[in-house]
This record gives C-alpha cells, structure tokens and sequence, in this order.
C-alpha cells in the first residue's frame, strides 16, 4: 500500500514480507529506501502475511488519532479458522509502525469466516472524511470448493472504519456505508415483542434481500437464537449467549456444507450488552449473512449454501423471557441493475 505521508513529505510503501511488514519511503516514487519493518514476533502468525493497509484515524471525537495497521493472514492446515485479517494500534513516525498493545495481543477485523484481503480505498474526498474498507468474501480453506457454478466469491459491503475508546483500550468499529440505506423498497416494524420458549416470534420473509435492525433485551432471557429458514431443511442461526457473553453464527446446517469439512461450524466473538441488551445489524443475501453488533464493535461476515431461498426467520430464546425493543425489517433491491435505474419506493408498516 502506497501514500503520501504529510508529516514527513515522502512517498511511503508497507509491504509484506512472509512473516512482516516492510516500510519504504520516497521522495519521487520511483527510488525506494527502507525505513523500518514491524512483526516479525507481533500478533497473529497463522498464516502467511498478505494485503496490509495503514491509515490515521480520530478517536472519537477526543481530537487524538491513532495509526492502524491492517494485516490479512493466509490459511493455515492447522488453523480451523483459515483466511482471517488482524488489525494493529498504534503510531507511525514516518519511519516504521509503533504498536501500542503487548505483542500477544490480538485484534481481529471480523469474527465470521469470510472476510478477507481487505484494503481501504484511497484519497476519499477530505470533505467526505470516511475511512472506507470491502473485503473478498471467501476463505483460502475452501474457496476453490465452494458449491457455485456461474460465479465463486463476493465482496463484503463496503464498510466505514472508526476508532472508539474503550475498557480495553482503543478499538476499530465498522459500519456499511450510508450509501447501502438507498437499497431499501419497504420496511416492517414491530416493538416491544416478548419471546419465550413456547412464544417465539416467526415472520415470513417475502425478500430474499433483506436488511434486520434489533434491539434486544436479554436481562430476563437465556440464549437467543435468530434463524434464517429456508422452504427446505436449511436454517442459519444468529445467536447470543448471556452467559458465555457471545454472539455467534451457526452455520452448521445453513444448507451444502458438505464440499469442506471446516464449512459447518458455529463460530463467534465475545460481546458484553450495554445495558442488559444487543443490538444486532444484519444483511442477509442469497448466499451470505453480515453481521455487525452493537454499533459494530463486533463483525461477523459468513457465506452460506441454502437449498432453498430463505423465507422465514424465527426467533426464540431457551428459558425465559428476551424483548424485542424494536424490530425492523427492511426489503432490499438488488444492487445490480441491468436495465439501468429503477424508482425506489418505501413504504413502512407497524405492526
């Protein structure tokens, strides 16, 4: 990754090399020198290291800023998780990366399992001020498997990285861009729903597209499970345990797994509620689930298979009581539009 670095007025390069990064820096682009390398005993080395982005960023609105460093680490045989990206905290003085957590510690940019290579787009208008990143959609532990004809892969959506203060020190958050918000036809609206064992909350969903916004409140309730259903037998669960204090996709039996056997599993990320509740974003496609969780503290991007188009979603808790605060369901068009633009109409409807 390439960019001007004003402080130091030069040209600067971070560049990968197996098990670190590389600096290089320029007066004309043309003639490189190195300037300093970082990793070689730091975060996560299961894998080797690929596609690393570097970028400044506000924390908050404290008027301080931080340096991130992105780092994408290729699939291990020994590493359930396969193709993930890390992400470090810090400063850069021009010269080299300085990381401000031990070396064991490990941030990762997504939870799920397909959330990969991912850079920022560079030179975003400075009145625009965003921090955009999109990812491939895939994993090197099964891409070359994976139950698709006519295509293989995606991208993510695109996404807004911040910067937030927190306990445990400074974190990134991500959001999809504003932009994804003109996708929605029509939205349906509930509040104040109570879900027990034997009153869960079924809806059929007439979309296949669909964008979820929840809020939920898990003081009186045990796990809670949102599932995405299919016509068939394929079901893909969002859950949250209170106790374990983590939110997690199962994707066990989200339809054809069967062409890996790292492909069905249940994986997830620890997630403390603020104030005795979650809120969940979810987008949900034809063959893929985003979710970002508590204002996107927590990403978790996965692929999935169904057998059929999903057409109801579920939501259910073990024991006890969860509230649903609010409830929405927005319908999504389709961002390929072959025919050119189309009239976007909304409607919304309470329930």
């Amino acid at each position: 990754k390439v960019f001007w670095h004003s402080p130091s007025e030069r040209w600067i390069m971070a560049l990968v090399a197996g098990d670190h990064v590389r600096f290089y820096r320029s007066d004309n682009l043309r003639e490189w020198s190195l300037s300093g390398e970082f990793g070689k005993n730091e975060g996560s080395h299961d894998g080797v290291w690929e596609c690393p982005d570097l970028f400044e960023l506000p924390i908050d609105d404290s008027g301080r800023s931080k340096w991130v460093l992105i780092i994408s680490i290729g699939d291990d045989p020994n590493c359930p998780e396969g193709s993930r990206t890390q992400y470090f905290i810090g400063e850069f003085d021009g010269n080299t990366f300085i990381n401000d957590n031990p070396a064991d510690h490990i941030l990762w940019l997504d939870y799920g399992r397909d959330n990969y290579a991912g850079v920022t787009w560079s030179d975003i208008a400075e009145q625009d001020g965003r921090r955009v990143i999109i990812g491939w959609m895939s994993n090197w532990k099964y891409a070359n498997q994976t139950p698709t004809g006519a295509w293989r892969g995606a991208m993510t959506l695109p996404r807004v990285l911040s910067l937030t203060s927190r306990d445990e020190g400074v974190v990134l958050t991500q959001m999809p861009v504003r932009e994804i918000e003109q996708l929605r036809k029509g939205t349906l609206c509930w509040n104040e729903v109570k879900v027990t064992p034997v009153v869960p909350f079924t809806q059929k969903m007439n979309d296949v597209l669909l964008e979820i916004e929840a809020d939920i409140d898990i003081r009186s309730g045990d796990e809670v499970h949102i599932k995405m259903k299919s016509s068939g037998q394929s079901e893909t669960i969002i859950g949250y345990d209170p106790v374990r204090q983590w939110l997690f996709i199962d994707r066990s039996k989200s339809g054809l797994t069967d062409f890996h056997p790292s492909f069905a599993c249940k994986h997830g990320a620890r997630m403390v509620p603020e104030n005795g509740k979650i809120k969940l974003h979810i987008w949900l496609d034809r063959n893929a689930v985003e979710v970002y969780a508590n204002e996107g503290l927590v990403a978790l991007t996965d692929q999935i298979f169904p057998d059929a188009p999903m057409d109801r979603i579920e939501i259910s808790t073990k024991s006890g009581e969860v509230v649903l605060n609010s409830f929405h369901m927005h319908a999504l068009n389709s961002i390929h539009i072959p025919n050119g633009p189309t009239e976007q109409t909304s409607r919304r409807v309470e329930v």
